[in-house]
C-alpha cells in the first residue's frame, strides 16, 4: 500500500542554524536509525527533490516536480529511482516518459510504487497534442524489466479538463490505482473534483471514475487518496461545513457491481479534514490543519477513535501521513524558523502513543522536512524538498530511516520509584514503564541540587530493585529507562539522606586538554590535587572564551581522567571541566578550545584512461578531497545517455572480463554516510 498526498508548493526559505556540541535529547525526540540521506546526482537550484517519495523494499522512487529540462526548458519535472545495493541507496533510472519534456508539466508531482510497478504523476502537464491545454494532467505508469524500468502507459482521465490537476495525489497497491484530480469540474460547477480508479488486466488500464453523493462548487474531492484492498479514502479539504470549510474524507468500497461510495466522514469544527488520508483495513487516518484524527470501521460504519497530538506543537502537522500496521506517521514540515519533523505513532490495542520526533540528521532551518513520506515493511523515506545545497538555494532531499526504531520507540517513565537509606545502604524499587516499548536497562542518577547535572549515573540492570552502599550526604536518586532506539523521561525524585559527617567539595580539575580526529573530541585532565574524593565530573561547553552560560553540559563517570566525544557538529568550541560529589560540585578546571572541521561528502573521483585488452576492462581512479569515501558507483552508459548498468564498487580499481564488443562511456561517484560525491569525469572505452 502506498499513499501520496496533496499537490502542493510552499516556497519557503532555508536559512542555516548554528549546531550544538552536546544534544540534551527529549523522550519524543529520541532519533531513530538514519540509514542514508539521497540527492539528485544531477540536482539543481529549486528542483523540489523530495516534494514526492516513494519506497518498496530494495526500490525508491523521489519526484522532483520543478527540475528543468536541458536546454533550459521550465519546470519538466523529474522522477529518480533508488536502488539498494550491499545496504547503500544507490542513484540508478531518471525515469523519461514517451511525449518527451513539456515545460511546466512538473513530471515528478506525485510518486507510488508497488512491485515492479513505479507511478509518476505530471499533474499540470497539458495534452502533447493540444499545447493549449493547461493543467489537466496525467500519469505514467513503469514496469521493471531487468534492471530497467520501461513505460507502459500513459494515462489520462477519459473527461479530461483543463485545471483539473489529474494526478494531484496517488495511490498503488497490486494492479490498482487511484488518481486524485481536484481541480476537476463538473457542467456549472467549478473545482468540485473527482478521483479515478484504474485496474490493471494485463497491460491494459480501465478506468472508473469516483465522485462524492453531495458535490458542493470547491470541494476539491481528489486532494488526497489512499487504497487498502478493496478499500479507498479520498479527500475533499474545501467541504463546506456550517460555518468554515471542514473538509471531508470519502471511503469507497469495492463490491461484486464495482465502487461505491460507504460514508462521508467528517470531524465538526475541524478545518480542511482530508487535506491528506491513509487507509488500512479498518483504520482510516485522515489529516486537518495542524491536525490528525483515527477512525476506525466496524460493519460499514466508520467512527472517529482518536485524535493524534503530536509532542510538539507546529503549523503544519497533519498535512502529510501514512500508515502501515500498527505504525502510523504524520509530518509537520512547517518551514523557518524550524526544518519540520515526522511523528511516530505506535498502536498498542486501541490507543495510539506517540514513540518518536524524528527530525533531519543535517542543520539547518526551513528544510520542509516531511513534505513527502512513504514506508514500508523495514523502512521510511522522508522528503525535505527545501534542503539547501550550498552554493545554490534549496534543491532538496530524502531522508531514509530505520522503521524497526521507529516502531520500537524509546521506553516511557519508570513507575513508582521509591528509594529509602537503611544506615548507609540504599534500597530503591520502582515498576516498568506503562507507556512506550519496553525497557532493556534502568539507570539511577543522584544529584545535590535539583536540575544540576547528576553527579553520579549508576547502571542497575533490567530488574525492579537495587541495593548498594551509598556515601554520606543528602541526594535526589530518579530513575529513567532506555532501550535499542533511545532513552526515556527520568522518574519522579526522591530525596534520601545518608547518615555520617559533611563531605568536603572535590578541588578543581587541573591540566584539561583536548584533541580533534575527524569529528571526536578526546578530552584529557589531572584529578583534583585537595577536597573531597570526585564522584564524577560534568564537561561545560560554550561557543565564546569566557562564556558564562554553558550550551550543553555533559557528566562524566569519575574513574577515567580522559572522555571521547564523537560526533560533534562542525564549529569552534570551548570547554571546561567540574569535580563534583555529595558535597558540591569545584572551581572549573582551565578553558580549552577546539575546531571541528565536521563530516562532509566525497569530492568527486578522477578516473583514470581504461586499459581494454580484449574483452577485459580495467579501469581504476583516484580519490578526490572531502570525506572519505566509503565505496563508489560506477555508471556505464551508451554514446547517447542510455544508462546500460550501475556497479557498486570498493577500493580504486576493478577489472570486467567478458564486456560485449562496443563503445561505452563511464562515470563515476564517491558514496559516504554523508551522500555521494559530484560525478567523476566521463571517460570514454572501446571494446573490439
Amino acid at each position: 500500500m502506498i499513499r501520496s498526498r496533496l499537490f502542493q508548493s510552499l516556497a519557503r526559505c532555508a536559512p542555516l542554524a548554528a549546531a550544538l556540541l552536546f544534544a540534551v535529547v527529549s523522550p519524543t525526540q529520541a532519533q531513530t536509525t538514519f540509514l542514508q540521506r539521497l540527492t539528485s546526482v544531477s540536482g539543481q537550484a529549486d528542483d523540489l527533490f523530495g516534494q514526492a517519495v516513494a519506497i518498496d523494499g530494495d526500490t525508491a522512487v523521489v519526484g522532483a516536480q520543478n527540475e528543468s529540462g536541458s536546454g533550459g526548458t521550465l519546470r519538466v519535472g523529474g522522477a529518480y529511482v533508488y536502488n539498494k545495493v550491499n545496504g547503500i541507496w544507490v542513484q540508478g533510472q531518471r525515469l523519461e516518459r514517451s511525449v518527451g519534456p513539456l515545460a511546466y508539466g512538473y513530471f515528478g508531482t506525485e510518486v507510488a510504487i508497488s512491485g515492479n510497478t513505479i507511478a509518476v504523476a505530471a499533474a499540470q502537464e497539458g495534452d502533447p497534442a493540444a499545447p493549449s491545454t493547461s493543467s489537466s494532467g496525467s500519469v505514467y505508469i513503469y514496469v521493471r524489466s531487468g534492471t530497467t524500468w520501461v513505460q507502459q502507459a500513459r494515462l489520462v482521465a477519459s473527461d479530461k479538463k483543463n485545471t483539473a490537476y489529474f494526478g494531484a495525489s496517488l495511490a498503488l497497491e497490486g494492479d490498482q490505482l487511484v488518481v486524485g484530480s481536484f481541480g476537476w469540474d463538473a457542467p456549472a460547477a467549478t473545482d468540485i473534483g473527482a478521483a479515478y480508479v484504474f485496474e490493471r488486466t494485463g497491460t491494459t488500464w480501465a478506468e472508473r471514475r469516483l465522485t462524492a453523493s453531495d458535490p458542493v462548487i470547491g470541494d476539491q474531492l481528489g486532494s488526497a487518496v489512499d487504497i487498502s484492498g478493496t478499500t479507498a479514502c479520498v479527500g475533499a479539504n474545501h467541504t463546506n461545513g456550517a460555518t468554515i470549510d471542514e473538509g471531508s474524507v470519502y471511503v469507497y468500497v469495492r463490491g461484486p457491481s464495482g465502487w461505491a461510495q460507504q460514508q462521508k466522514v467528517v470531524v465538526p469544527g475541524t478545518s480542511s479534514l482530508g487535506i491528506a488520508c491513509a487507509v488500512e483495513g479498518d483504520t482510516l487516518l485522515a489529516g486537518s490543519i495542524n491536525r490528525a484524527y483515527v477512525f476506525s470501521r466496524s460493519g460499514t460504519t466508520w467512527t472517529l477513535a482518536q485524535r493524534l497530538v503530536p509532542s510538539v506543537a507546529g503549523s503544519f502537522f497533519g498535512y502529510e501521513l501514512t500508515l502501515k500496521g500498527d505504525l502510523a506517521l504524520v509530518t509537520d514540515s512547517e518551514g523557518s524558523p524550524t526544518p519540520g519533523a515526522v511523528y511516530a505513532f505506535v498502536r498498542s490495542g486501541a490507543t495510539w502513543t506517540e514513540t518518536q520526533r524524528i527530525t533531519p540528521t543535517t542543520p539547518g532551518n526551513g528544510q520542509s522536512f516531511g513534505s513527502a513520506i512513504d514506508l514500508d515493511a523495514s523502512s521510511v523515506i522522508i522528503g525535505a524538498s527545501f534542503t539547501w545545497a550550498f552554493p545554490s538555494s534549496p534543491a532538496g532531499t530524502a531522508y531514509v530511516f530505520n522503521r524497526t526504531a521507529i516502531t520500537t520507540g524509546p521506553p516511557g517513565e519508570p513507575t513508582n520509584f521509591q528509594a529509602s537509606a537503611n544506615g548507609s545502604v540504599l534500597n530503591a524499587s520502582w515498576g516498568a514503564p506503562t507507556s512506550g516499548a519496553a525497557p532493556t536497562s534502568y539507570t539511577l542518577l543522584a544529584r545535590t541540587t535539583p536540575g544540576a547535572a547528576p553527579i553520579a549515573t549508576v547502571p542497575v540492570g533490567v530488574g525492579n530493585s537495587f541495593a548498594a552502599t551509598a556515601p554520606n550526604g543528602t541526594f535526589l536518586l530518579s530513575l529513567r529507562a532506555a532501550n535499542g532506539s533511545g532513552t526515556g523521561p527520568e522518574s519522579t525524585s526522591v530525596t534520601v539522606t545518608f547518615p555520617g559527617g559533611a563531605l568536603a567539595p572535590p578541588g578543581a580539575p587541573t591540566g584539561l586538554g583536548v584533541s580533534v580526529a575527524g569529528t571526536t573530541a578526546t578530552f584529557t585532565w589531572t584529578a583534583p590535587a585537595a577536597g573531597g574524593a570526585p564522584a564524577g565530573y560534568v564537561l561545560l561547553a560554550g561557543t565564546a572564551p569566557g562564556f558564562a552560560t554553558p550550551i550543553a553540559t555533559l557528566p562524566v563517570a569519575v574513574a577515567p581522567t580522559s572522555f571521547a566525544v564523537p560526533g560533534v557538529p562542525a564549529g569552534t568550541y570551548y570547554v571546561r571541566l567540574v569535580a563534583q560529589n555529595a558535597g558540591g560540585s569545584s572551581g572549573s578546571s582551565n578553558e580549552v578550545s577546539l575546531i571541528v572541521a565536521g563530516p562532509a561528502a566525497p569530492a568527486a573521483p578522477a578516473l583514470n584512461p581504461a586499459t581494454v585488452s580484449g574483452h577485459t576492462v580495467n579501469l581504476s581512479w583516484t580519490p578526490g578531497g572531502g570525506g572519505a569515501p566509503t565505496s563508489y558507483v560506477m555508471t556505464a552508459f551508451t554514446s547517447g545517455g542510455t544508462v546500460l548498468a550501475t556497479v557498486p564498487l570498493t577500493g580504486t580499481a576493478a577489472s570486467f572480463a567478458g564486456v560485449p564488443s562496443g563503445s561505452y562511456a563511464v562515470r563515476l561517484v564517491a558514496v559516504n554516510g554523508v551522500g555521494p560525491s559530484p560525478v567523476s569525469n566521463t571517460i570514454t572505452l572501446v571494446v573490439p
